[in-house]
């Protein structure tokens, strides 16, 4: 995380997906692919701890699936794709979520 970090700098994103991992307990919002992106979830992917892929996303909501499911219909009225920047890695364990280590890209790639 440290080396990827040090190589890569922040990227553009276009949010426009909206999903469920597994298990709907969190609902997030997902960035199309760019070059950056799918350089930086190949470095990524190449070292996945235990076989887990990694996911580029925002968490919107982390709930028991019967509260994910009536938070929908609102935010499926409400939402509408946005633009951000990816400018740090988050490394988190779940259930119970914790994070590991944050750490600003700072890189020139």
């Amino acid at each position: 995380m440290k080396q990827v970090s040090s190589d890569f700098s922040s990227i553009p994103l276009h949010f426009s997906h909206i999903g469920l991992f597994a298990g709907g307990k969190v609902l997030f919002c997902a960035p199309e692919r760019t070059p950056q992106l799918d350089a930086l979830h190949e470095v990524c992917t190449a070292n996945a701890a235990q076989g887990y892929p990694w996911t580029p996303h925002v968490s919107i909501l982390q709930e028991e699936p019967e509260s994910i499911c009536a938070a929908l219909p609102a935010l499926l009225q409400s939402s509408s794709p946005f633009l951000g920047s990816l400018v740090r890695l988050h490394l988190c364990t779940f259930w119970p979520a914790q994070e590991i280590a944050a750490m600003e890209l700072h890189g020139n790639q």
